[in-house]
């Protein structure tokens, strides 16, 4: 109960110092207002994001700690949306117009409820990611895309947020592709179309599936996007792969989709998500990887 007090004075000294007034901070604190990138409150929320594991609302409603990194939860704030399990689990939903407020301040139709990293990801050099997905079960997907993982492209000035160059995707009827993009226009006016590097017609769902990934974000042949699927090396996409931004790309996870036709509810368990320059535990290769 003191730090719940704690926290909500201090809250009120950050809006109160940026000058907002008692109306903007009924706004900001508003359960649609979660992640919102220029919400005052979530330098609060990223400050507790060094020490408070979890990412439910009820640990922490603007960010949260995975796999020692801070992190900024972009949901509806609905109490479904996001919440921890145990120690090292994190459970997704969504359900028809469970929408971010910076897509619904944009009139953007997209559902969305993902955790967004706050690092950027460097450039030319190896970057491995690995997590536990387990899509639950349910009525087949209708949506003409969802994304279930991410690495999103960090615009430069003036430049339109585009297709990510490297996307896990549940397509209409469960259909599961891993797509990567490249493109050399600078600045970026449209995204290139995808290279699918994996594909299967159905993805099992109800079942935990255990993916690796060893990234390079580069712009010349030595960039490579290796997926591992259950063990089994299942991807080697080699060549240019992202975009000719200032900055690297940076991973989101969760559940993001285009609204499905039949309105069906979606949701998504991550387990044991790590990202690091190191292979996780189970991906240490018995000979160097070129």
């Amino acid at each position: 109960m003191l730090r719940s007090r704690t926290t909500v004075i201090i809250a009120a000294a950050v809006v109160a110092s940026l000058g907002l007034g008692s109306a903007a901070a009924s706004v900001v604190i508003d359960k649609y207002a979660i992640g919102v990138h220029d919400n005052p409150l979530r330098l609060l929320g990223l400050v507790q994001a060094n020490f408070d594991d979890g990412c439910a609302p009820s640990v922490n409603p603007i960010a949260c700690r995975v796999a020692g990194r801070a992190w900024r939860l972009q949901s509806s704030g609905a109490p479904w949306s996001a919440r921890a399990e145990g120690d090292n689990g994190y459970r997704f939903e969504i359900r028809p117009g469970d929408y971010w407020a910076k897509d619904a301040r944009k009139a953007h139709p997209v559902e969305r409820t993902e955790l967004s990293d706050l690092a950027r990801m460097p450039l030319d050099k190896d970057i491995w990611l690995a997590f536990t997905l387990e899509v639950e079960p349910g009525v087949a997907s209708t949506s003409e895309w969802v994304n279930l993982g991410q690495l999103h492209a960090t615009a430069d000035r003036g430049e339109p947020s585009v297709s990510p160059p490297w996307v896990q995707r549940l397509l209409p009827n469960d259909r599961f592709q891993v797509e990567v993009r490249h493109t050399q226009d600078d600045p970026i006016k449209a995204a290139p179309p995808p290279v699918v590097i994996y594909e299967e017609a159905k993805l099992e769902r109800g079942k935990p599936h255990r993916f690796v990934y060893r990234f390079r974000i580069s712009q010349g042949p030595n960039g490579l996007a290796q997926m591992w699927r259950d063990g089994v090396l299942v991807a080697d996409y080699r060549g240019p792969i992202g975009y000719r931004d200032k900055l690297g790309p940076y991973f989101k996870f969760g559940v993001y989709r285009a609204p499905a036709a039949r309105g069906e509810r979606l949701a998504a368990r991550y387990t044991n998500v790590t990202l690091g320059s190191n292979p996780p535990p189970d991906r240490l290769p018995a000979t160097p990887l070129s």
